[in-house]
């Protein structure tokens, strides 16, 4: 649970200061590749905490350093500024929503990936999008998502 906080707890921090980093899409890159390689050799043998804590760490430092280095490409893309408004509810509810698809396939009797990775991405940033639209129509419900519109210190 600890784990979780710790990424809970990053995100704000991203979604408050802003990244600023010279080359970052070759370090983006090169953070990817660490990324890819420990997840080879550690699907050969057991991963523990430590190092399923540091996959997470590179893979999110990979995605950002790619992300803020072709940041103006991607301003200007309808997708992008869509996806952008609702980055945070993606962020903080993407298991909440997947984990029960997931169980669900499973009930159903559907165990392959083909089918399950595709629904799952689906559900995994459809969902919290849909929740952040319903709770943005409902007076004071958007405080579950952002706090800080809410409360001034």
């Amino acid at each position: 649970m600890l784990q979780d906080e710790i990424w809970f707890v990053g995100g704000m921090v991203l979604c408050i200061l802003s990244v600023n980093v010279s080359n970052k899409a070759k370090k983006g890159v090169a953070v990817g590749i660490v990324f890819l390689t420990m997840s080879g050799l550690l699907l050969r043998g057991e991963a523990n905490l430590t190092s399923s804590f540091l996959l997470g760490v590179f893979a999110c430092t990979s995605v950002i350093l790619m992300t803020k280095a072709y940041q103006d490409n991607l301003a200007k893309s309808c997708v992008f500024k869509f996806m952008s408004k609702y980055t945070m509810p993606v962020f903080l509810m993407h298991t909440i929503c997947a984990a029960p698809m997931r169980s669900i396939l499973f009930k159903i009797g559907i165990t392959s990936a083909w089918i399950h990775i595709p629904v799952g991405l689906a559900v995994s940033f459809g969902g919290p999008i849909l929740v952040a639209i319903v709770l943005k129509k409902v007076k004071y419900a958007e405080f579950i998502l952002y706090p800080g519109k809410f409360v001034k210190l």
